[in-house]
């Protein structure tokens, strides 16, 4: 391992970085909250996912061993507590809520059958990453496409009668192994400190390609430098997923897609 780590290809500057977690914070956050607490009352829905830099290390390991693996199928889904198969894996407090199935990918884009999800919490039996049955994973992103899918489309709708929201994100392997490699040269001359892997709810701008669809941004951050960022590169995040829909992003998939 070489330190510093080169600047990834994913990485998106300041201040776009902030304008799409901005984006949801104003755009999707109040449509899933309003469902989320009328569910839940004392429940907020996600705003982002702080996995800590070993459980992202646990993660890159546990895909890394998938024979065959190209790509990164990030889902979005929601904790959906119904089932005994599931239900000791949510993290307290955290049902109906949104999370992130990881599923590894291998020729033409396709799902090997590898689902992972990571819980940040630490309130769930070890290991924080844990590995999914098909039909585990599928459950809980269905249940984000009939509720919470529907509510943001709905709303995508009102401005742009042909909106379709984001089902799942693809990324190249090779973002997850440069992100690695931030984390793993953290606190080596001339490299930041990286306590956190934290993946930031956002939507792009309404100039962008896949204008105002859910997306993901990956941020490393410093817990212990309050709420600054310890970015390679500069101040930003990292982002080259590819949105499922349109149609390419959605290629090979295997869940409800």
């Amino acid at each position: 391992m070489n330190c510093p780590c080169p600047t990834p290809q994913s990485f998106v500057p300041e201040p776009l970085n902030t304008e799409r977690i901005g984006n949801y914070e104003t755009l999707k956050f109040p449509v899933l909250n309003s469902w989320v607490q009328f569910m839940q009352p004392a429940a907020t829905e996600e705003q982002s996912l702080p996995f800590t830099a070993q459980q992202f290390k646990d993660l890159v390991a546990a895909l890394g061993a998938v024979q065959g693996i190209t790509g990164v199928r990030i889902y979005f889904a929601s904790y959906k507590k119904d089932s005994p198969a599931t239900d000791g894996i949510i993290p307290s407090g955290k049902e109906n809520l949104l999370t992130l199935i990881f599923a590894a990918t291998g020729a033409g884009m396709n799902d090997t059958g590898d689902f992972f999800n990571i819980d940040y919490t630490g309130t769930t039996p070890a290991p924080a990453v844990k590995t999914l049955t098909a039909a585990m994973a599928s459950d809980w992103v269905e249940y984000y496409q009939s509720i919470k899918l529907y509510l943001l489309q709905q709303a995508g709708m009102e401005s742009d009668p042909g909106f379709l929201e984001t089902k799942a994100l693809w990324h190249p392997f090779s973002d997850f192994t440069d992100w690695l490699c931030i984390v793993n040269c953290s606190g080596q001359p001339g490299c930041p400190v990286v306590t956190n892997v934290q993946a930031s709810f956002s939507a792009y701008n309404p100039d962008e390609n896949f204008a105002n669809q859910l997306g993901l941004m990956f941020e490393m951050t410093d817990s212990n430098a309050g709420t600054s960022k310890a970015l390679a590169g500069g101040d930003g995040g990292y982002d080259t997923g590819s949105p499922c829909p349109p149609l390419p992003g959605c290629a090979g998939s295997s869940l409800p897609a």
